[in-house]
């Protein structure tokens, strides 16, 4: 995670969430970072209109709005291939501005997009999970609808 997305996740988990997300500067510094954002300013933008329109929606609408979004728009790339390092956590926008991530940048971007739509924090968990049928370690989010029930698991396989 570059310096950047370390800022950016830290101020955006101390101020919980609350703060006005500007998607022009957003991209303006994403493009300051990476250079032209191509087809990944597309992808953020639809990520921006998706955030502005579901907020009245219930939250189970939320949850399959996020995670189709995500499944649709990013492709499964490993890290090594994607970012030329062993294990990279990307934020949302570094994800959409690729078109790629591994699993825990799936999971990294369904939690954002779901804490700014309203989910509350207590009923989100980002889980360690093994994928049986790939038989290797896998990372998924996972939604609580009561802290005793089962877990909707939001995956991208």
């Amino acid at each position: 995670m570059t310096f950047f997305a370390l800022l950016l996740v830290g101020a955006v988990w101390a101020s919980g969430l609350e703060v006005d997300w500007n998607f022009r500067a957003i991209s303006r510094n994403a493009e300051t970072l990476y250079g032209p954002l191509g087809e990944g300013r597309y992808r953020i933008d639809a990520w921006q209109r998706l955030l502005s329109t579901e907020k009245q929606a219930s939250e189970k609408e939320k949850l399959e709005v996020v995670n189709q979004f995500f499944n649709h728009q990013i492709r499964y790339v490993e890290d090594i291939d994607n970012w030329h390092q062993v294990d990279y956590w990307a934020t949302p926008i570094e994800s959409l501005w690729k078109g790629a991530g591994d699993c825990e940048d799936y999971a990294i971007a369904k939690y954002f997009s779901l804490r700014r739509l309203g989910v509350p924090n207590d009923k989100l968990l980002i889980t360690y999970v093994k994928a049986l049928r790939l038989n290797r370690a896998h990372m998924v989010l996972t939604y609580y609808s009561s802290p005793n029930a089962e877990p909707l698991v939001l995956d991208s396989l």
